[in-house]
């Protein structure tokens, strides 16, 4: 008899531990770099959260924005074009609104491709924003650097090469 109700009282308490479990998201994030014929400084960089994509069926959240013209980036790397297209959606889960968990997402790409462009001494004077898409889990940002490629620059992102 004790032990069942040891059992009946222990079993509540063990399955909410396990259910508990929350997980940080893993990030994976690609830089592709693109050097021209003409000496022109392209990449692409993409962060994406790590594990099974929304399906299809499923809500998406997010915001989507397609910004061109030129960014307004100092030398540690450029920011949004001017202008673009906005468009919400609809997101499901967490108490924050789904606009601003794409805009935080959005400043989280930027940071990290900004620190990648430091890391990486690809685009040394700063970057122009060409085109950026977000969705919920996934954004990409395309863009040109300032400076035109050297010979040195040629040498060591050569093996990179593609966009």
């Amino acid at each position: 008899m004790k032990k069942s109700l040891m059992i009946v009282c222990l079993l509540p308490v063990i399955l909410l531990a396990c259910s508990n479990n929350k997980r940080t998201p893993q990030l994976e994030e690609t830089f592709v770099t693109k050097i021209e014929d003409n000496g022109l400084k392209l990449f692409s960089y993409t962060l994406s959260v790590a594990g099974p994509a929304p399906s299809a069926g499923g809500k998406r959240g997010g915001v989507g924005l397609s910004g061109k013209g030129r960014g307004s980036g100092g030398s540690a790397g450029g920011g949004r074009g001017a202008g673009g297209n906005k468009s919400g959606g609809r997101g499901q889960g967490g108490n924050m609104d789904p606009k601003k968990k794409g805009e935080k997402f959005a400043k989280k790409i930027l940071e990290q491709l900004t620190l990648k462009v430091e890391q990486s001494g690809y685009c040394r004077e700063g970057f122009i924003e060409i085109d950026r898409q977000i969705t919920r889990g996934y954004g990409q940002v395309r863009g040109e650097c300032k400076e035109g490629a050297s010979d040195a620059d040629r040498e060591k992102f050569a093996a990179e090469d593609s966009v």
